[in-house]
C-alpha cells in the first residue's frame, strides 16, 4: 500500500514539475495555437485536470520544436516540404508533426550518406 501511495505520489510531482517548469513557454504561444491545445486536452481527458495539463506541456512543447526544427545536412527548401508534409497529416497535432519530421529528416540523411558511397564505387 505505502510503494502504491509512494508512486502515484512521484508520478505526480513528476508531471506538476513538467507543468510549472513549461507554463512560462505557454505565455509565447500563439493564441490560435493555445485555445486549440487546450480544447484538445479537455476534450481528450474531461475528467482529469492533471492529464489534461500534461498534454497542454507536452503539445506546447512539441509546438516550439517544430518550429525550430532544423537538421545541419537537409536544406531550409526541404525541410519548408518535410514540415508541411507534416502539418497536413497530423493538423494541430504537434506531437506527432514532430514525430513525423523527426522520421523524415532521418530518412533523407540516410539517403543523402548513402550517395557518396555510390559515387565511389563508380570510379
Amino acid at each position: 500500500m505505502k510503494k502504491t501511495v509512494f508512486m502515484t505520489t512521484a508520478v505526480l510531482l513528476f508531471l506538476l514539475v513538467g507543468i510549472v517548469s513549461n507554463s512560462n513557454a505557454e505565455e509565447y504561444l500563439p493564441d490560435q495555437i493555445r485555445s486549440i491545445i487546450q480544447s484538445q486536452a479537455k476534450e481528450r481527458y474531461p475528467e482529469n485536470e492533471v492529464l489534461q495539463q500534461r498534454l497542454i506541456s507536452l503539445q506546447t512543447q512539441a509546438y516550439f520544436r517544430v518550429q525550430e526544427y532544423r537538421k545541419e545536412l537537409i536544406t531550409d527548401q526541404e525541410m519548408k516540404v518535410i514540415k508541411g508534409q507534416a502539418a497536413r497529416k497530423f493538423p494541430n497535432n504537434y506531437i506527432s508533426q514532430l514525430t513525423h519530421i523527426d522520421t523524415l529528416s532521418k530518412k533523407i540523411l540516410a539517403k543523402k550518406e548513402k550517395k557518396p558511397e555510390a559515387v565511389a564505387l563508380k570510379k
